[in-house]
């Protein structure tokens, strides 16, 4: 049984994989996280999109947390574009590592840019599940995630932050963040290789929108694979 899936799964509803499909990019949000240092809960937002390479058949509990659909892309897809696997660490780690590096590159704008993009990438091996608190503890290492994080130091006509902290108001940055380029992540029609729905009838009104939006040609090669969860679960 292979360990990664050649393809990387992005779990989401059914309103966001049509819009997803329609536009065919990806929107990048900042994302809320949470980690402690020295034992004081902290919540931070980055700007991401995120992914995983779970097997399919393994994906039962990610899709209780992130929905009953997907887009599934080709690696080379996302390796071109600039995914990453996400750094898992555990909290000791991060306080240790948060402590060594801010005091070091604190004086230095571009140290600090490049140091909070890789912070970007990093979350704990186990933590509260922020989406679904009554479940407890989560062990995030199993969700095999990778990311698409933009550098924000890169733009020169706004200052952004590459991280907001739990305090900092960045409401106003919203919808310059949806209309810059830079936050989005674009695919073509040849990068998708699934498209997951939840049940039979749902899977037919995502194959009559497909057609509508100029996939006929990749489902009639079956490039494009349309299937169910049941499907997934009961054959493969």
């Amino acid at each position: 049984m292979a360990i990664s899936a050649e393809t990387f799964f992005h779990f989401t509803s059914f309103t966001n994989i049509k819009k997803i499909l329609e536009c065919r990019y990806f929107q990048v949000h900042y994302s809320k996280e949470q980690f402690s240092f020295r034992g004081v809960p902290i919540f931070h937002y980055a700007p991401m999109v995120c992914f995983c390479d779970i097997p399919l058949t393994q994906t039962q509990e990610h899709i209780k947390t992130y929905g009953n659909y997907a887009i599934g892309l080709s690696k080379d897809w996302g390796i071109g574009n600039g995914l990453n696997p996400v750094f898992y660490i555990n909290e000791l780690e991060i306080t240790v590592t948060l402590e060594n590096l801010t005091l070091g590159i604190q004086s230095h704008e571009i140290g600090t840019g490049a140091f909070e993009h890789i912070f970007s990438f990093m979350k704990t091996y186990q933590g509260p599940n922020l989406k679904n608190p009554k479940n407890g503890i989560k062990v995030f290492y199993n969700e095999k995630e990778w990311r698409f994080v933009p550098y924000v130091k890169q733009f020169q006509d706004k200052i952004m932050k590459q991280i907001y902290w739990e305090n900092d108001s960045f409401l106003s940055d919203i919808d310059y963040i949806k209309g810059h380029r830079f936050f989005t992540l674009p695919f073509k029609l040849s990068d998708v290789r699934y498209i997951i729905s939840n049940t039979e009838k749902n899977k037919t009104k995502l194959l009559t929108f497909l057609k509508k939006s100029g996939y006929s040609e990749f489902l009639q090669k079956q490039s494009v694979k349309v299937l169910t969860t049941n499907e997934i679960f009961g054959n493969f």
